[in-house]
């Protein structure tokens, strides 16, 4: 057998290789197109792959090479556009390329099942069934009585599941199907809501609809720049109803989970259909069908999260990135790819508009507007006349606090409270206290793994590591000394909602974080009731801060953020500013004026004062001046190695040869790329591993790019680098 009589297909598999595999096409078998997956054999065991290339040869001898064992997929998976997409992220990350396409696909896509019409999952009441007295069953089976009442209308799995907020409605449903009151019917026939006409327009508004709709047949950015509560969402409907009557679909984007049920309310109410929900927390066969609809065409609206992004829409007209400053975008580990750059990118190559819609946009994209890349609208006024919270900063320097909260804090609290509004407080750190300590010798109880303070869980009486999730049991006594007197230092959401629960019995408080919302549709229950009206104290963290309209809050208190002011990370002064102005457009959405409550140690810090007098779009400007005059992004380009080893010396050894290779290559080539590190990473041991980094950083996108695709590849052949794990960042985020 010759290499000449061979057909090659170059195949990318879900392993940490960045690299496309050779096998021989059997004479037998008909060629699988790129982006079809097809049935190999790697490291002894079957495994799927996508078929990225045919090639004439291969540099695996003839007598290596192993056999397509089966065509999966007689069509790709992917179309044109999409397909290129996912190539020009493989080659932009740096990352391997089947990690890349397996990201790309919806869970159950991943391995041997056909890519068929998924089983039926929408109902519908027979004759039987629409003719029960709802009445009088519900008085001896009210859980039939609502399912009966909510297939009024035909409806789909994800309708119901929406609608009944995670309480278990499969058994009930069962049971109606036997008694032959409910019967499954095509989804292709679930009846859509009428649609209702949106809220009169601001000028503002109008004025950004026109500006975006002007580009709705053809690529471009549009960064859409809106105070909280001035109706960016309205804006987005307004465009997505234009997009719709083209016969073109929509893809919104949200940072959270959490905002995926509000904003499927409001399209399902608008719009008056149901749109697909695409996010991690669904089941494989939720995926599944979403991407299904989505592919076919039947979805015209998707919203989802990031992963979201990547959903195979045929007629994709219009992209939408709401929040796009948020760092929920940036996928932190495994393929570290930017959530909204790649909409950006994906938009050009469909040839659609894209918007990228918030009340603090990232320094990235104000650049962008500024160098005329992007097309710029602004919402400034809050809609229905609503005026913008006020601020009030509070001392911390010599006053008496308890459990984090200065007495005139507890006084504003109890003066909205008394008018029958809400209160939001936020901490944004959860659990009872980051640190439990010994009253008599010092020790702390640290994770063993991280080396650093592991916090305690009271409700749970346990300690937990917010790093690498570790967990122990609360020690009896200390494990120095003996000692009984251990003792819990500074304040968590659990510790502060407590504290205000005991000061205010008569009042709900609701603790918002993490660990109260694991629960699937935890937080969809919990602002439904906020949604209510009634008063109540809300703790929680910066999943608060994000969207959510809660238009009884009138007040918003802001705990603990004097040490971003003073952090070494670059960013940390422009997402913070970003978090308070989000935290304080929670507040006075409603009738009532809203004030923000911001203590501190630090009321005359500089950029604390500007962004407090000036707003945000000020601060931001002077940001870009710091920036501009350091050569820091958005003015320069980076890229972060990131590497961690069980093996310190081995680790060390490996980052400062490569410092080496890349100083040299830069001199040799005369470049501008500059070299930082190698140096401990922020979190210097996670799980028992020690980390370190090393920085690149160039003005120049192309000769960064080129660096990396030389360096990269010798990785391995490091002193010690077979013993290190390796990640390249591209456009960090964190340090």
């Amino acid at each position: 057998m010759s290499d000449k009589s061979l057909t090659i297909i170059k195949v990318a598999l879900a392993v940490p290789l960045n690299q496309l595999f050779d096998y021989y096409l059997p004479v037998d078998m008909a060629t699988p197109q790129p982006g079809c997956r097809v049935e190999v054999c790697f490291s002894g065991r079957s495994k799927i792959g996508w078929v990225v290339a045919q090639a004439n040869s291969s540099k695996v001898a003839p007598a290596k090479l192993l056999p397509i064992i089966a065509v999966i997929d007689e069509r790709p998976l992917w179309s044109a556009s999409l397909w290129q997409l996912l190539k020009w992220c493989w080659s932009y990350y740096h990352h391997p390329p089947g990690e890349v396409l397996a990201t790309a696909l919806p869970p159950l896509l991943r391995g041997f099942k056909a890519a068929l019409a998924p089983e039926t999952q929408a109902w519908r009441l027979t004759q039987a069934g629409a003719s029960e007295d709802l009445e009088k069953l519900s008085k001896r089976a009210p859980k039939q009585a609502a399912l009966i009442a909510a297939l009024s209308k035909p409806a789909s799995a994800e309708h119901l599941a929406e609608h009944f907020a995670g309480a278990s409605w499969r058994p009930t449903l069962r049971s109606l199907e036997k008694k032959a009151w409910v019967e499954a019917c095509s989804s292709a026939i679930v009846e859509a809501a009428a649609p209702i006409s949106g809220p009169s327009l601001s000028s503002e508004q109008e004025r950004a609809v026109v500006e975006i709709g002007q580009s709705l047949d053809k690529y471009a950015c549009h960064l859409l720049y809106g105070v909280t509560g001035s109706g960016k969402t309205e804006v987005y409907l307004q465009l997505a109803v234009q997009t719709l009557a083209a016969g073109k679909q929509v893809l919104m984007l949200v940072p959270e989970i959490g905002l995926v049920p509000q904003l499927a309310r409001r399209v399902q109410q608008r719009l008056g259909l149901e749109p697909v929900l695409v996010h991690s927390a669904q089941s494989p066969g939720q995926r599944y069908r979403a991407w299904y609809r989505a592919s076919t065409g039947d979805a015209k609206v998707v919203i989802g999260t990031r992963s979201g992004l990547f959903t195979q829409m045929p007629k994709l007209g219009l992209v939408i990135v709401d929040e796009e400053h948020d760092s929920a975008y940036k996928q932190q580990d495994h393929w570290r790819y930017s959530a909204r750059d790649v909409a950006v990118k994906r938009a050009n190559l469909e040839n659609c508009p894209v918007v990228l819609g918030s009340a603090t946009p990232s320094l990235e994209s104000l650049q962008n507007v500024a160098t005329g890349r992007y097309q710029f609208s602004q919402l400034q006024q809050r809609v229905n006349q609503q005026v913008m919270p006020a601020w009030q900063l509070l001392e911390m320097r010599q006053q008496s606090v308890t459990e984090g909260l200065l007495p005139e804090t507890m006084e504003l609290i109890s003066a909205a409270l008394e008018n029958q509004q809400q209160v939001l407080v936020f901490l944004n750190r959860r659990g009872y206290a980051p640190v439990i300590m010994c009253h008599w010798c010092g020790w702390q109880a640290d994770c063993e793994r991280c080396d650093i303070p592991m916090t305690w869980h009271r409700r749970a009486n346990h300690l937990d590591c917010h790093r690498c999730d570790a967990r122990k049991r609360v020690p009896k006594k200390c494990p120095s000394c003996d000692s009984l007197d251990l003792r819990p230092l500074g304040e968590g959401t659990e510790r502060v909602a407590e504290f205000l629960q005991q000061q205010f019995p008569q009042t709900p408080v609701i603790r918002f974080d993490r660990d109260t919302t694991r629960r699937k549709n935890a937080a969809a229950d919990i602002l439904t009731g906020v949604r209510e009206g009634k008063p109540c104290i809300l703790v929680g963290t910066q999943m608060l801060a994000k969207g959510h309209h809660l238009p009884k809050v009138s007040l918003a208190v802001i705990l603990n953020i004097d040490q971003s002011l003073f952090s070494t990370d670059f960013r940390a002064i422009e997402k913070l500013s970003q978090l308070l102005t989000q935290v304080a457009g929670r507040s006075g959405r409603g009738q009532e004026k809203g004030l923000v409550v911001l203590q501190t140690y630090h009321p005359r810090h500089a950029q604390l004062v500007q962004l407090l007098d000036a707003g945000y779009l000020s601060l931001a400007k002077s940001m870009l001046a710091e920036r501009r005059q350091a050569e820091l992004p958005p003015y320069s380009y980076q890229a972060m190695l990131r590497a961690e080893s069980l093996d310190p010396v081995a680790l060390n050894t490996a980052l400062t040869e490569l410092a080496s290779q890349a100083s040299k290559l830069a001199k040799a080539q005369a470049s501008q790329l500059e070299v930082y590190g190698p140096m401990p990473a922020i979190q210097a041991r996670r799980a028992g591993k020690q980390r370190m980094v090393l920085l690149l950083q160039s003005i120049s996108r192309k000769e960064l790019d080129a660096c990396l695709r030389i360096l990269l590849p010798g990785l391995p052949a490091l002193s010690g680098g077979r013993k290190v794990q390796w990640a390249i960042d591209i456009s960090p985020q964190e340090i």
